[in-house]
């Protein structure tokens, strides 16, 4: 090869990576307080009775800790893990929840719900 066509195939790669680094989406808003979330109003309203008004707060609760709240079930709970979920957050504890879902399908059998 010569000199003047490896230069041409630098070039054309560097060309390239600057295209494909420029035609990235932005990335998403990332969900930030309660309402984010896209919550039930019950949930929501049970969070914020807790002082709960971010999802960054919400995090540090565990998941034994709502279900002993008043207004909350398993089934509030589940919903509000899934949305942490879906925005990119993690709560801690999740064994605690599984155990909870697997007791309540073996209670409710027809009224089966999932992580």
């Amino acid at each position: 090869m010569n000199s003047a066509a490896v230069q041409d195939g630098v070039m054309l790669k560097k060309v390239v990576t600057i295209m494909v680094i420029y035609s990235e989406e932005p990335a998403a808003k990332k969900a930030e307080t309660l309402s984010d979330l896209g919550l039930s109003q019950r949930s929501e309203n049970v969070l914020r009775n807790m002082g709960i008004t971010s999802i960054e707060g919400l995090c540090r609760v565990s998941y034994r800790d709502l279900l002993h709240k008043n207004g909350l079930g398993i089934v509030s709970v589940v919903e509000i893990h899934r949305a942490v979920e879906k925005a990119g957050y993690i709560m801690k504890e999740i064994h605690g929840l599984e155990r909870a879902v697997e007791i309540y399908n073996k209670n409710y059998p027809k009224k089966q719900i999932t992580l």
